[in-house]
């Protein structure tokens, strides 16, 4: 199941500083493959293939850059809402207009995930996931939106994402494993 809730106000703030990067966004895509990567069709072929996607096959995204200071200022706000907990960063990246990651799974890093996404064009950019057989197509809201959901070995949990406008995505592995 997949958990959409705006982020707590301190989470949000603690984040500001990636808006830096969300006012000098790389160049649009010219073209507008990601729509076929993360269409129904192309999820429907790997399946079809028996396909077990840990990693996407294509996507069109930049690295976001993190110093320490800023991944620790992460860590340190994610650690008061997810207490006895180790939480690693699994994926820091904008996505420019047409951008995308193609569909998988995760199935190698299993457990809780929690990604942050920002986006000022509400409804321009999606989650997509495949549950019980039907796609849905989950929309970033204005802001920050937050997702939570669990990667299961045996329960796969295909997922891809697509921008048409800028995006940023910041991604967590949440591993219930202290005291």
């Amino acid at each position: 199941m997949i958990r959409k809730y705006q982020p707590s106000k301190k989470i949000q703030s603690n984040l500001d500083f990636l808006k830096d990067y969300y006012d000098s966004p790389p160049l649009p895509l010219k073209t507008k493959e990601g729509e076929s990567y993360t269409s129904d069709r192309y999820l429907n072929v790997l399946l079809k293939n028996n396909a077990v996607e840990d990693v996407c096959e294509v996507s069109r995204l930049s690295h976001i850059n993190l110093t320490s200071q800023q991944k620790s200022l992460l860590y340190n706000t994610l650690a008061e809402e997810y207490p006895s907990c180790s939480i690693l960063l699994s994926g820091h990246f904008f996505y420019p207009e047409n951008g995308y990651m193609s569909w998988h799974t995760n199935n190698k890093a299993p457990g809780l995930r929690l990604y942050l996404s920002y986006t000022e064009h509400e409804g321009k950019s999606f989650f997509k996931y495949r549950k019980n057989d039907k796609i849905i197509k989950d929309s970033d809201m204005y802001g920050w939106t937050a997702r939570e959901f669990k990667i299961d070995q045996d329960n796969l949990l295909w997922h891809s994402v697509y921008a048409e406008k800028p995006r940023i995505s910041i991604g967590f592995r949440i591993i219930k494993n202290l005291l």
